[in-house]
């Protein structure tokens, strides 16, 4: 007999301060997470996670409310960008099966739709945060507007994510290897990648492969997988205090069934199901969900081996 709850509890345990929260949500909610979790091959993992909630912890003793606000704020955000991040799953394809060119031009989709789907929301979030914890003025909206340069040039010049940011295997920052993918700065030939990035192109890298290329992308998606972990862990763990600042206007329940519904709509489209209406009454719960896949082939319905 396998105690899952166990196993998943002492595998999250150092990311919780809250151990009723972690043990409560450990039968359930938590167990998927479990599961991607052991799959992953990414090295120090748990430090990078650590780091980016203590991030958070620093902006919550700096402010407490406006940190936890941002938290609910950010709720509706996170399953907009769980619908894109779908999308893109079902648009990905087997690198394995892929000849040079092709495989070169969807490594550089990777890194693109990371960045832009992923790391671009997560980051507006994070330099909010970060405003919050160094006293700036507030304003989301704006945050919002900046461009995704503006955006990592503030996170990384923030001494308590350097970790997180040195793991690429590239002295070329994030940003960099963004705007070449989404400019197509790049060439493949003779098994090599050709690489132009700066404000006039005025640099070049080249890559002695293309699995070289592939490395670098899977370090990006590295990256997002982090904060999409220490996202979801602090919200766990601080549920019922985020809950007290989330809109609940369109749920007629009481408190703690909205924190229920919160977590349960985060599941959901983690599996790829967009939460159209949910009902309750004293007997039952309806939910209307819609399918985010397009395909009836079962094989895309997650990212390839290849990357995980």
């Amino acid at each position: 007999t396998c105690n899952v709850s166990g196993d998943v509890e002492k595998l999250f345990r150092p990311f919780f301060l809250n151990n009723d929260n972690l043990k409560r949500y450990s039968k359930d909610y938590l167990i998927q997470d479990y599961v991607n979790y052991t799959k992953n091959n990414f090295e120090n993992l748990d430090s990078l996670i650590l780091e980016v909630i203590r991030f958070y912890l620093v902006a919550l003793s700096a402010n407490n409310e406006e940190t936890l606000k941002a938290f609910a704020l950010f709720q509706d955000e996170t399953v907009s960008i769980g619908n894109k991040y779908w999308s893109m799953c079902v648009l990905q394809k087997d690198f394995d099966l892929l000849e040079d060119d092709e495989y070169v031009m969807e490594a550089f989709n990777l890194i693109e739709n990371v960045s832009e789907i992923l790391l671009k929301n997560f980051f507006s979030f994070m330099v909010y945060l970060n405003k919050i914890r160094t006293n700036k003025s507030l304003d989301f909206n704006l945050v919002k507007k900046m461009k995704f340069g503006n955006l990592y040039n503030e996170l990384s010049q923030t001494k308590m994510l350097e970790q997180l940011f040195a793991v690429l295997k590239s002295d070329i920052p994030i940003n960099q290897w963004r705007n070449i993918a989404c400019h197509k700065d790049y060439q493949y030939t003779r098994g090599k990648v050709y690489c132009d990035y700066g404000s006039n192109k005025e640099n070049q890298i080249i890559l002695e492969s293309k699995e070289e290329l592939l490395d670098i992308a899977k370090n990006i998606y590295r990256i997002s997988q982090v904060i999409n972990y220490s996202f979801k862990f602090f919200t766990y763990d601080n549920i019922y205090e985020i809950y007290e600042y989330l809109d609940d206007s369109n749920y007629q329940v009481d408190g703690r069934d909205a924190t229920w519904h919160l977590i349960f709509i985060t599941e959901l489209y983690a599996n790829g199901y967009e939460t159209i209406d949910i009902k309750e009454d004293d007997e039952s719960v309806q939910v209307v969900l819609k399918d985010m896949y397009e395909t009836e082939d079962i094989e895309k319905r997650a990212i390839q081996s290849s990357i995980a």
